[in-house]
């Protein structure tokens, strides 16, 4: 959880968290096309972003580990 909030704030972010199943290696949190709905956290493990390009090239963009 983010250290600067106060003790009261996380107790009400961690309500309105919402936890859904593991994501397993290979399957996508999201994709380019997908409307914005949520913000992610990762817990534990690590996720990669990346990018397609028009020929067939995977290029990461960045990477997300736990906090």
């Amino acid at each position: 959880m983010p250290v600067s909030l106060h003790i009261d704030d996380i107790e009400l972010l961690n309500e309105i968290i919402q936890r859904g199943k593991p994501l397993q290696k290979g399957e996508y949190l999201f994709r380019e096309s997908t409307p914005f709905s949520s913000v992610y956290a990762v817990r534990s493990g690590s996720l990669k972003t990346q990018f397609i390009s028009e020929n067939g090239e995977e290029q990461i963009t960045g990477f997300y580990l736990p906090w």
